[in-house]
């Protein structure tokens, strides 16, 4: 406790500088926006941790700091969250214990991550870091690739269909709940490159196209084989929920209000548009996730973005996606609907990042990451509290 107390950087100054410099980034942020101006704020706060800390070797990381913490501080930016704040102010009752535990969720996961990105760069060895921005830059590289390739894509896949990327974004093929789980699944692709790329001399890598083409021609089979059983209709019917009411009729023609086929469900719009391909995509994606399974090592840090990638993923699954199917009278396990869905992604990110610092020998980055978690989450409900008394 002795120890505590003498650290520069548990001063009230310190702590002052180290808020105000956050809050700055934070008012820039609005000349930015979303992940870019979050990054800013989390840059600038990480720089004031390591210059207050009186400690020289966390002065010499200063440019670590401030990347680690642009990028966990960027995450929460992908989150939607003034619907919750308008929730909060809205008079009512529910609505507003909901606002408000909504804002608790939402700021816990951003300042969270935003955390165990600065406690990352204190706690982690010097050679752990500098390593692991090898495929960091596989991932970054397979963001640009995708960025570059997306548009022409989704409109070769939609030909005759115009929709652009803020009113009319539902008609993307890959439009899913407006959220952003492209950069997941483009991420661990640029691992999964990055890991034959470490393993190049190994012979396993040609298991990779056979399991490919094994789990693509395997769910090709299935679906041929429940379309014959004539049970992919129930199956279908099963998992999916539609964003609206089908059974709705209009009482000035009688008729029913809504086509099914017009109204947006749980799953990527490429699934409307082409349901002849499920089988084959899944299972594309099902033998890839086998082979890096079976043979996959993710060396040099990767494997923290693998466990950051699956968590995006299998969160969105769980809660959103399949989760909505027991909530479907309530319009879901939705926060902000019709805005994105990120939240259940950065938990996902929330949870696979702190499984992988507690197996790997950062549990203080871990422990800083909910004890950051906490502090955002009180202060993003908290600060809306003091507001509505106030008014």
């Amino acid at each position: 406790m002795h120890a505590v107390r003498d650290n520069p950087v548990w001063r009230f100054g310190s702590l002052f500088l180290i808020g105000i410099s956050l809050s700055i980034g934070w008012g820039i942020r609005g000349n930015f926006g979303h992940q870019y101006g979050a990054a800013f704020a989390g840059s600038l706060a990480a720089i004031a941790v390591a210059v207050l800390s009186g400690r020289e070797d966390w002065r010499q990381r200063i440019p670590y700091f401030a990347f680690f913490g642009a990028l966990g501080w960027g995450f929460g930016a992908t989150q939607s969250y003034m619907q919750v704040l308008s929730y909060t102010e809205s008079g009512h009752g529910v609505s507003q214990w909901y606002g408000y535990s909504a804002l608790f969720v939402i700021g816990f996961l951003w300042a969270a991550l935003g955390g165990a990105g600065i406690a990352f760069a204190a706690a982690a060895g010097k050679s752990r870091i500098v390593t692991i921005f090898k495929p960091l830059f596989f991932v970054f590289g397979a963001w640009f690739v995708f960025d570059l390739i997306e548009d022409p894509i989704a409109q070769w896949l939609s030909a005759g269909v115009t929709f652009d990327a803020t009113w009319a974004r539902q008609r993307d093929p890959f439009y899913w709940f407006d959220a952003g789980y492209l950069p997941a699944l483009t991420a661990l692709a640029g691992l999964g490159i990055y890991d034959i790329y470490q393993r190049w001399r190994d012979r396993d890598k040609f298991y990779l196209p056979a399991l490919a083409a094994l789990g693509a021609f395997s769910g090709y089979l299935i679906q041929l084989l429940l379309s014959a059983l004539q049970i992919d209709g129930k199956l279908a019917s099963a998992l999916t929920y539609f964003q609206g009411d089908p059974s709705y009729i209009n009482p000035e023609t009688g008729k029913q209000a809504y086509e099914t086929s017009n109204l947006l469900n749980n799953w990527p719009q490429f699934f409307n548009d082409y349901p002849q391909h499920i089988g084959w995509i899944v299972g594309l994606a099902l033998g890839i996730t086998a082979y890096f399974v079976l043979f996959g090592k993710f060396r040099n840090g990767a494997s923290l973005f693998v466990y950051m990638g699956l968590g995006w993923l299998l969160a969105f699954l769980v809660f959103p996606v399949l989760g909505s199917l027991f909530f479907v009278s309530y319009g879901g396990l939705r926060m902000t609907p019709p805005l994105a869905d990120d939240w259940a992604g950065i938990a996902g990110v929330f949870a696979g990042t702190s499984i992988w610092m507690w197996r790997n020998n950062l549990r203080p980055v871990a422990i800083a990451s909910v004890i950051s978690g906490t502090i955002g989450g009180l202060g993003f409900s908290g600060m809306q509290w003091v507001k509505q008394l106030m008014m």
